[in-house]
């Protein structure tokens, strides 16, 4: 069971890493990833590096918002948490966990997690200023 979370793992790994919305944080440990959506307007500083505190903080809110409003949904679940000490990145990252424990799921229960996130962040940055002025 272990090696089929591993395996499913490597497979969203790829599947984040290929995507421009998402950002993965930190290496995957065994069956544990941790990422984060990073809203359209953002996305050039993350990739630059040149992401400002303030930016930072809206990605982070942003990521809490997605969660709270994914498990409000009720059609999938993804945990959130806070890191601290990751190198490249300001004193604290809210991040999307996913666990890979169920022999049950499939990379169809994969996508469409990433299809859900994607049409609620798609909703909240219609909704939800992320601007310089926020």
């Amino acid at each position: 069971m272990l090696d089929e979370g591993i395996r499913k793992n490597h497979w969203m790994v790829k599947l984040l890493a290929s995507h421009p919305a998402f950002e993965l944080i930190g290496e995957p440990e065994i069956n544990i990833l941790t990422y984060r959506y990073i809203p359209a307007s953002l996305r050039e500083a993350v990739r630059s590096c040149t992401l400002r505190p303030e930016e930072h903080d809206r990605i982070n809110h942003f990521n809490e918002l997605l969660q709270e409003m994914q498990s409000q949904q009720g059609d999938s679940f993804v945990s959130r948490t806070t890191l601290c000490g990751i190198e490249g990145m300001p004193n604290s990252v809210v991040v999307l966990r996913v666990i890979l424990a169920n022999p049950l799921t499939t990379k169809a229960h994969i996508q469409s997690v990433l299809k859900i996130q994607q049409e609620i962040a798609r909703d909240l940055e219609l909704s939800f200023e992320y601007n310089t002025d926020s």
